[in-house]
């Protein structure tokens, strides 16, 4: 799949622009105004790029697939790293039952199944919080 995000836009008429070009700038312009429903209509679209409002849907259906396959990628390495320093505060202020739930919020969020999270919650199931706290060290210290 391309990536809309690599692809330069030319300095010349948009309705000389290679499909992957007219995609690239509609992708631009769905992350400017944060929803594809903050565009022109596909008709001014398709009048600025030379193409047909029919065309014009075909290339948004394609951004929104790329979006879908590949922003969710970039929202989880965010979250992932946020996470990752947050933890290693709590860990430095020896807040390891708080590191602990924050790890375990996002287990959650990274394993939306249920069964998943079943298995995840009984594996520290009637633990007290310091047994918690302990195993967490334990698994830092190792």
């Amino acid at each position: 799949m391309t990536d809309y995000r690599n692809i330069k836009i030319p300095d010349k008429d948009t309705k000389e622009y290679h499909y992957t070009q007219r995609r690239a700038e509609i992708y631009r312009l769905i992350k400017q105004k944060g929803d594809p429903e903050g565009l022109p209509t596909y008709q001014t679209l398709g009048d600025r790029y030379g193409v047909s409002h029919e065309q014009i849907r075909k290339d948004i259906i394609k951004i929104k697939e790329f979006i879908k396959d590949n922003i969710g990628k970039e929202t989880k390495l965010r979250a992932r790293t946020i996470l990752d320093k947050a933890i290693e505060e709590k860990l430095d202020e020896e807040e390891y039952g708080e590191a602990f739930d924050l790890m375990m919020k996002w287990n959650k969020f990274l394993f939306k199944d249920e069964k998943t999270q079943v298995n995840i919650a009984q594996k520290f199931d009637g633990m007290s919080i310091e047994e918690k706290e302990k195993k967490l060290e334990e698994i830092v210290e190792s």
